[in-house]
Order: C-alpha cells, then sequence, then structure tokens
C-alpha cells in the first residue's frame, strides 16, 4: 500500500467505528480530529502562514495505529471468516487396540501488520476470488496498492499456474527456493533455511564493513555492535534456527571489528573480547537461545491460532518420532521427512543443547503419547543402524510395542504369519528385517518362540482380547473361554450402557459321529 493513512475513507472509517459500538459522541469526537484541518510550522523567525492537512490518519500519533487497525478489520474479519485459506491439521492415535483417532486442525487465510497485508490461499481460484473482493475494498476506501511490490508465490508446481491479473497488471510467479521479506524476516516455501542464513551473514557483513569505514572508537564500535547489529540480526532470526558454526562466522565478524577499531593483535583471544569485563561483546549464539527459547515456551502457553497451530506441529513430530517418549524429553529423537527441517524440531534440539526438558500441564496432552503397553519396539530395534527404517515400517503397521506381537499370556513372540489380527490385514512378501532382528533380541528359544525371563510382562496380554467394539454393519465372529470351553459365536448386538456383547452361539458336541450343533441362543459375554 501506498500513503494508506493518507487515503481514508471517513465514511467507510465512521462505519467501522460503528461497526464496534462506539457512542456516537466518540464517533463525532475522532472524526472531528481528522478532517477539515489547518496546520502551521514553527520556525526560527515564527510561525509559517497556515496551510489545509489533507483528510486522513497522522502519521506517527500513538493512536494510530489503533484506528487503522479499525479502518481495515472489517476486509480482515470478511475474509478470515468466509475463505477457507490455509488449513493445518494433524490426526493421532490414542489407542492402539480399538484403533481410535483424535484430531486438531486450524484455518489461516489472511495475516496482516499495519499496512503488510498477506493473502493466503488453498487454491489458485481461491486466491483470485480473495484478491476480487480485496481489490473492491481498495477501491471503496480509496487504499492504493501497487502491484509491482506484491509477492505471489505457491508450494504447488508451477506447471499447474496460470496468471493471475490483479489492478490491471499481471502478477509474476515467485520462485519457491527463492526467498522473499514478510515484515523484515526472510521466508522459503521449499523448507530449506541455506539462502535465508546466507542472507542473514551477508547483511552482518554489510554492517560491519560500514562500520569499519567510520572514524569511531573500539568502545562506539563495542556500542553499535551489542545495540544495532545484534538485534538486527535477533529479528532475522524469528522464522529460522542458525548452526553454532554460522554463529561463530558472524561473532568473528564483530570480534574483527573491535580489534580493528582498538588496534589489537588478531592473535587475541576471541574470549578476552566477549568477557563481560572487557568489551563484553554478545555472542548470537547465546542470543538465539534466549530469544527462541522464551518465545517457544510462550508461545506454548498461548490459546489463539500462535498456540494452536504450535500444538499441531509438535504433534506432528511426536506422530513422525512413534514413540512413548514425548518429544520434548526424547534422549535422541529420530525425525525424518520434511518434520526434520521445521524450525519447531530445531528449537526443541536448543533445549536438549542445554540440558533442559519441557514438562507440560498434565491436564493437557501436549503431544498426545499413547501408554497401552508395557516395552516399546523402540528400545529394542533404535540399537540397529537401519532404525530410521524399521521405525518407518512399524509406524505404517501401528506397531509400537512388543506387546503387540506376542501370545495372549505373552510368554512367545507370535510368528510373522501369525500377526495379521494384530495388524487388521494379512501381511505380504517376506519377513521384514526388523521381524527377524526382534526375534534375535527377543526369544529364548528358536521353535517355542519363548520370551527371555527379563522382560517381565503382564501374564494377561491387553492387545490379545478385544473389548467388543465393532461397526453395526460387520458383525465379527468372536471366541472366548468359560470354564474351561470354548465358546464360538457371531456378534449380534452391544449395549452402548454395557461391557456386554449379545452373540448367537454356537456349540459343539463330540460323538462317535462327529456333527455340530447349532443353538440359537444368545447371551450376553463380558469381552475382556
Amino acid at each position: 500500500m501506498s500513503k494508506a493513512y493518507d487515503s481514508v475513507n471517513f465514511t467507510l472509517f465512521q462505519h467501522s467505528l460503528s461497526r464496534l459500538s462506539l457512542p456516537p459522541s466518540i464517533i463525532n469526537i475522532l472524526t472531528n480530529l481528522l478532517e477539515d484541518r489547518q496546520n502551521t510550522v514553527i520556525t526560527n523567525l515564527g510561525l509559517t502562514s497556515s496551510y489545509q492537512v489533507q483528510n486522513g490518519i497522522d502519521q506517527g500519533e500513538t493512536i494510530t495505529p489503533l484506528l487503522w487497525r479499525i479502518y481495515y478489520d472489517p476486509l480482515i474479519s470478511y475474509i478470515y471468516s468466509n475463505s477457507p485459506g490455509y488449513t493445518i491439521e494433524t490426526t493421532w492415535i490414542t489407542n492402539l487396540k480399538n484403533n481410535t483417532t483424535d484430531k486438531a486442525k486450524a484455518k489461516c487465510s489472511v495475516l496482516a501488520y499495519m499496512d503488510d497485508t498477506l493473502w493466503i490461499a488453498s487454491s489458485q481460484a481461491e486466491l483470485a476470488n480473495t484478491l476480487s473482493i480485496a481489490e473492491s475494498f481498495y477501491t471503496m476506501a480509496n487504499i492504493q496498492v501497487n502491484p509491482s511490490k506484491s509477492i505471489l508465490t505457491t508450494n504447488c508446481k508451477s506447471t499447474n499456474y496460470n496468471p493471475i491479473i490483479y489492478n490491471n497488471q499481471t502478477l509474476p510467479l515467485w520462485p519457491a527456493d527463492q526467498p522473499f521479506k514478510f515484515l523484515g524476516c526472510q521466508f522459503t516455501l521449499n523448507n530449506k533455511q541455506i539462502k535465508q542464513t546466507q542472507l542473514i551473514i551477508a547483511e552482518s557483513s554489510q554492517l560491519i564493513n560500514i562500520a569499519k569505514t567510520k572514524r569511531i572508537t573500539d568502545t562506539q564500535a563495542r556500542y553499535i555492535i551489542n545495540t544495532v547489529i545484534i538485534p538486527t540480526i535477533e529479528y532475522r532470526l524469528q522464522n529460522i534456527v542458525v548452526s553454532r558454526s554460522v554463529c561463530n562466522k558472524i561473532l568473528t565478524q564483530h570480534i574483527g571489528l573491535i580489534k580493528h577499531k582498538a588496534k589489537l593483535s588478531r592473535t587475541i583471544p576471541t574470549s578476552t573480547l566477549i568477557h563481560p569485563q572487557l568489551y563484553n561483546i554478545k555472542n548470537i549464539w547465546d542470543i538465539q537461545l534466549q530469544h527462541h527459547i522464551s518465545n517457544f515456551v510462550k508461545h506454548l502457553n498461548d490459546n489463539n491460532l500462535l498456540g494452536t497451530s504450535l500444538h499441531i506441529r509438535i504433534q506432528q513430530i511426536q506422530n513422525n518420532l512413534w514413540s512413548t517418549t514425548s518429544i520434548f524429553s526424547h534422549p535422541n529423537p529420530t525425525i525424518d521427512g520434511p518434520n526434520k527441517q521445521t524450525t519447531n524440531f530445531k528449537i526443541i534440539q536448543l533445549f536438549k543443547h542445554l540440558g533442559w526438558t519441557i514438562n507440560p500441564n498434565p491436564s493437557y496432552s501436549i503431544p498426545y503419547t499413547i501408554k497401552e503397553g508395557n516395552i516399546s519396539l523402540e528400545s529394542l530395534l533404535s540399537s540397529h543402524p537401519k532404525y530410521s527404517t524399521f521405525k518407518k515400517q512399524i509406524r505404517h503397521h501401528h506397531l509400537l510395542f512388543l506387546d503387540q506381537l506376542t501370545s495372549f499370556d505373552n510368554s512367545c513372540l507370535l510368528d510373522w504369519k501369525h500377526i495379521s489380527p494384530r495388524l487388521n490385514k494379512i501381511p505380504k512378501g517376506r519377513i521384514p528385517l526388523w521381524f527377524t532382528y526382534l526375534e534375535d533380541q527377543t526369544t529364548s528359544h528358536l521353535y517355542e518362540r519363548t520370551l527371555h525371563q527379563h522382560f517381565q510382562l503382564p501374564q494377561s496380554n491387553y492387545y490379545s482380547y478385544t473389548t467388543g467394539y465393532f461397526s453395526r454393519h460387520t458383525k465379527p465372529w468372536l471366541i472366548t473361554l468359560l470354564n474351561n470351553q470354548i465358546i464360538l459365536g457371531k456378534a449380534r448386538h452391544r449395549p452402548t450402557t454395557s461391557d456386554f456383547t449379545l452373540i448367537t452361539h454356537w456349540k459343539s458336541s463330540i460323538e462317535t459321529i462327529y456333527t455340530f450343533i447349532s443353538y440359537s441362543l444368545y447371551y450376553y459375554i463380558s469381552m475382556h
């Protein structure tokens, strides 16, 4: 936007104030303060002649940001309420036995700070509609927008892109790997931070080179570094985490400036110049730790979109980890795919660098972890060099505990061809490497497949018995043991208020000639 504050439509401004149910007297006061005004300038020779001031919101006034937000909010609220925008969501398993899940999602179609606006859409057609609505509002509100200063980018394939016309100009497609600036920070859509890091290093070098050409003392150079250059870099780090080597490279530039202005030898140790009692040059690595950790904890406790989206991202990382241990307290998390490059995961790694752990409030499951088991497969398989591959395979089968692969009394490891009831499907292909490795780790007898005694699993396996949950249309066959007799039946009904299942009971009668007699009897049998 150009001259946004000078182009306020006062009729629309009054409607915007009325939309907030402000008293008419307040609306009249605010309107009268901003229109039909005259101004004079104080000079050494006295006051100048008065001149007419253009109607609008004054730049620099303390109330200006609030008034602009009220004026611009109708468009923001309409787009947010009527446009799907970008939806972030995740699903996680809450019970491996019953295969129940839960999910969380949040949506965002617009982000705005003063006159910087980011429109977000899930499709090109949706974005075109959003821009059309925004253009009509800008026309009505006398807001001028320069399309040449606008950026259009997408994480979809560019081959599917049709040019979008905005304000009679075609918007070019910004490359996904090319950083673009929003609110002073650099962003890319390919989940890579190499170019963003290079820009930060280049900006630091530029500021240092400018300072080197100035006739300043070493004390003044220290002041410029700690109060100008480092805060600038800290602001650029809001959406990325740079490595320690990059931070050391930036620190070397800062130390070089101090040595140059103080006429010190290059061989003087860096520890001398960063000592608090001497030059006290701040290390950008320490600044990054303070910045990200404090903001991360603050965002975790946020109840709005910022906090919700962070909780979803953390749950996505936890799903990828596929562990009974929370990502916050896991000593050595194995993360693969795009989640490994996310800023949130890198911030969690900063906690581990300091030896800190996050203990969420017990009433909040952030992230959610499954506890219905005794021995995790991760504890048995993680020592193998191919564990990252193993993890993907067991996660695909929803296998998390050794208990899911053992007999009803937890005494034996099931054969691969016998675990289909636990997988809810018949496994195809050869026996995977992770399962043969698990056999070597857990069984003491190759033929009987008995488990080592030190595992000490309960005598009753939670995953070997059904709890009677089934759909209305598919009635499963059930088997149970009653008074040392095997009872086989077909499920008919399960009352929602009871733990019993109504079945049609078949009973076998062994005589000289083997026959099977069917009884259409109904029993309530508790399935444990």
